[in-house]
Parts: C-alpha cells; structure tokens; sequence
C-alpha cells in the first residue's frame, strides 16, 4: 500500500511539471521556450526598423527591451501580462509595433521633436496599451521602469544602438527626451538619485581598485628590492649569473613602476 501511495504521489508531481502539450490559444501543440540568449530583440537606429524573435517571453518584458532600445515610452495594463511569441523581420519601427500590439486597445502619441542632423521631426513617443473595450488608463505602468532606465543611464549603456550613427542615435534620444518630460517630478527624482546613487558606487569601486593596485604593487617592489639585495651580496660567488639577475630583477622592476609589469601567474 505505501509503495502505491508513494507511486501516485510521484506520478501527480509529474504531470504538475509537466510543460502543456497544447497552446492555450491555438490548440496547437505547443513549443519549447527559447534559451534567453536567443531570444531576438533588435532595434538599428540607423534604418528605424524592429527585428524580434521570441517565444514564451513576457509581454512587459519584450516591450520594455523595446522601449529601451527605441527611446518609446510603452505604457501597458497589468492585466494583459502574458507570455507571447512574435518573429518579424526589419521592419518599420512604428509598423512592427503597430503588429505586436493589434490584439489590444493601442494608443499612439507622436510629438513634433528636434532631431539634431535631422531637423524637425513627427516621432511616436508613447504607446499606451489597454484591454480591448476599456479606456480607463489609471492601471497603465511605464514597461521599463524609472528605475530600470536610471541604471541603463548610470551605467553608461544609453539605448540609442550602434555606436556611431549620429542621426539614429539623436532620433531615440529625442524620444527619451520627450519621455522624461512627461515624468512626474518624482519620477525625474528617483531616476536622478538612481544615478547619483549609481555614479557614486562606481566611482568607489574605482578608488578601492586603484587601492588594490597600489598596495599590489608595493609588495612586488618590496619584494623585487629584497632579491636584489641577496643578488648583490652574492655577486663575488658568481659574478656572470648575479649580473643578469640584477638586470632581469631591475627591468622588472622598472615595468612595474612604469605600470606596464603583467600580473604575476
């Protein structure tokens, strides 16, 4: 009887873990989550168009990858939160989202913005994305959120794309730009304090790993000025050896001065 019980236990544990043989929308038979590193989401600010490849990911999570790397502010109803699969390949920016979103009640804002080599330009800023039939937008919350974009900022990983594409980088920052405005003063704080926060531990990482390196290379110097100081009171026993160890000791010496010695092995 134990062994029975033990067995139906086993076998209700399994069919709780295992992954559904049907999609829930479809019927169709369902398919394997792709591994984060392949999860495609790709924005080229040179051409303004949108590459995506996922399966199974969150909603909010694909659309805040969007809004960070586009510059649009997504603003999305909790309510629709689901896994959702998507492939598209270079388009539009403002077609691709118009795409992804067709399923929802889809608000786009665009506002007339300066773009630097660009000149004045009518971009989308914000998308607002609500259940179909409903148009009440006090549940509506940020997809990325004033606390990610502070430390993508902090960090120095601003989402304008590839480096060096002056006009496509200008254009997502202009859309930020537009989104920072229409923050809250509380919002532009936190993100403000985020940043300082942020700035202010890096900058102390980098005084403690200067510290590291100091006292590092103290010891190496202190250590290399000893075994030059038995090399010279050995130099009578053998004049030739001792006077190429003085010489490799006192050029190692000189490259750890200089900063230039690799660490040792």
């Amino acid at each position: 009887m134990k062994i029975r019980f033990h067995l139906r236990v086993l076998c209700a544990v399994l069919l709780l873990n295992a992954a559904p043989l049907f999609a829930a929308d479809s019927g169709e038979p369902a398919a394997a989550a792709l591994p984060a590193a392949q999860q495609q989401v790709h924005y080229d600010p040179a051409t303004d168009r949108l590459t995506l490849d996922v399966r199974d990911m969150s909603l909010t999570q694909l659309l805040a990858r969007i809004s960070a790397q586009t510059g649009v502010e997504i603003l999305i109803d909790p309510a629709l939160e689901r896994p959702v699969t998507v492939a598209m390949q270079d388009q539009p920016l403002e077609a691709g989202l118009t795409t992804l979103t067709r399923e929802y009640n889809t608000v786009m804002i665009h506002d007339q913005r300066d773009v630097p080599g660009k000149g004045s330009q009518t971009l989308l800023t914000t998308i607002k994305l609500l259940p179909r039939g409903q148009t009440n937008t006090a549940l509506l919350r940020p997809a990325l959120s004033p606390e990610a974009e502070a430390v993508m900022r902090a960090s120095g990983r601003d989402p304008a794309g590839t480096p060096g594409n002056a006009g496509g980088d200008a254009r997502v920052s202009a859309r930020r730009a537009a989104r920072l405005e229409k923050m809250t003063p509380e919002q532009r704080a936190k993100i403000e304090q985020i940043e300082t926060d942020k700035a202010r531990r890096k900058a102390q990482m980098q005084a403690d790993r200067a510290e590291q390196k100091a006292k590092r290379q103290k010891r190496q110097v202190e250590d290399i000025n000893r075994q030059l100081a038995k090399a010279q009171a050995r130099m009578d026993t053998d004049p030739e050896f001792y006077q190429q160890r003085i010489q490799a000791l006192t050029e190692r010496l000189g490259r750890i001065q200089n900063g230039t010695s690799s660490p040792p092995q």
